[in-house]
């Protein structure tokens, strides 16, 4: 691309972060450099079966997964996490970020198509790829701290 006005280069990594008979869960993250550096991260789940991508609307009814999210941030069933570090971010701070970049933007969001590639599964929790904490490139990560009956997924 030397001819290019943009110099654009992407480094990334994967890590499979759950697998069982029916489903794969790929976690992608890396960086991306032209106009800045900015990173990159991405969860995508896969039916075994199918090869299909599955997004959230396959694994939850998307209005009652906004009602349970609204619900987990009040009762403080959520963490949030600098993706690539072991920042996590608590009290005033978490509650505000997460009112502004992931119960609200969820809440205005008329279907999952937005977080088809936004989320992920690892450690037995479901996690969420959000926007970026102010004055931080990476993705920021939402886990919501109730562990997952992946049986209940199994297509």
């Amino acid at each position: 691309m030397t001819d290019s006005v943009w110099v654009f280069s992407t480094e990334m990594t994967y890590e499979i972060t759950y697998m069982n008979s029916c489903l794969v869960c790929v976690l992608f993250e890396g960086s991306a450099s032209g106009s800045g550096y900015h990173g990159l991260s991405r969860g995508m789940i896969f039916d075994l079966k199918t090869g299909q991508l599955l997004s959230l609307d396959d694994l939850y009814d998307w209005v009652e997964l906004k009602k349970i999210m609204r619900s987990a941030m009040e009762q403080d069933q959520l963490s949030v996490q600098i993706a690539g570090s072991d920042i996590w971010i608590e009290g005033d701070e978490k509650r505000e970020y997460l009112e502004k970049y992931f119960v609200d933007p969820m809440q205005k969001e008329e279907d999952g198509r937005q977080y088809d590639t936004w989320f992920f599964i690892k450690n037995g929790y479901l996690w969420f790829i959000t926007e970026p904490y102010p004055s931080v490139k990476e993705y920021t990560y939402v886990r919501w701290e109730v562990p997952l009956d992946i049986e209940l997924w199994s297509l």
